[in-house]
């Protein structure tokens, strides 16, 4: 049986440079740097096999010498920054239709933030680990106390779903663009345990974040080795009076 620590491992699976200075380099020194006007350091970073098939056009500037990928507004002034948005969406748009990638065949229609540039650049939440971003998420474990000790509502997900079949917290969910993180795990727990807003709102407590890197496999869905740099921000809530758990639909 695994272990905790191997279990966190095994999502946190992309090698550090402290630990593997060579693994590190070796890898990092293969990718593409992916960049966005309005950020002064590379948002992600693109395996070269990603690069070498997505559906570039002319709003691209793609430098295989330098490997570095950027979108191309003309002008570059500050207030056109914002027509990344649609160069990203397009150009997902194109691979999706193109079939391009396996994994944008799970297609949400639903934009994740992407952190660094001073103004909003969002991305198509499936195509997030073709540009290897960093997308936001959160947790909550609920869980009672009993005479015999501590009861957590541990639900499995769907067989369809990512990592299908296999155990989750007891809420989960991906951070939209725009969504603060505690209005996310209202949202989500509403949706996934049938938790009324006030319950959450007012027994959910903080505990603080967690990031991780990984490189993605089969479990995931679609293409493995993609990059998946992930912050969750986690949330217990405990001492429920109802023994019952709730609906989950993971």
């Amino acid at each position: 049986m695994k272990s905790n620590l191997d279990l966190v491992n095994e999502c946190d699976n992309f090698p550090y440079y402290d630990d593997d200075p060579k693994a590190y380099t070796k890898l990092v020194s293969s990718y593409y740097e992916f960049h966005v006007l309005g950020s002064r350091k590379p948002v992600g970073y693109m395996l070269p096999w990603v690069v070498e098939r997505m559906p570039w056009d002319k709003q691209w500037i793609v430098d295989h010498e330098g490997k570095r990928i950027l979108p191309y507004v003309e002008g570059l002034q500050p207030e056109k920054f914002s027509k990344q948005n649609q160069i990203i969406h397009e150009t997902l748009l194109r691979a999706k239709e193109k079939e391009a990638f396996a994994v944008l065949r799970k297609w949400r229609s639903e934009l994740y933030r992407i952190h660094g540039p001073h103004v909003p650049i969002n991305c198509e939440r499936s195509g997030t680990p073709l540009f290897g971003v960093v997308t936001y998420g959160v947790h909550m474990t609920t869980f009672i106390r009993t005479e015999s000790g501590i009861k957590i509502w541990v639900p499995k997900r769907a067989k369809g779903k990512t990592y299908g079949g296999l155990l989750d917290n007891t809420v989960a969910g991906g951070i939209a663009a725009g969504e603060q993180p505690f209005n996310c795990i209202v949202r989500e727990a509403a949706e996934e345990a049938s938790f009324p807003e006030d319950l959450v709102r007012t027994r959910a407590k903080a505990c603080g974040t967690i990031s991780y890197f990984s490189l993605r496999d089969e479990r995931a869905g679609g293409e493995s080795g993609l990059l998946q740099p992930e912050v969750q921000f986690v949330y217990d809530v405990s001492n429920l009076e109802s023994n019952n758990p709730p609906r989950h639909t993971v």
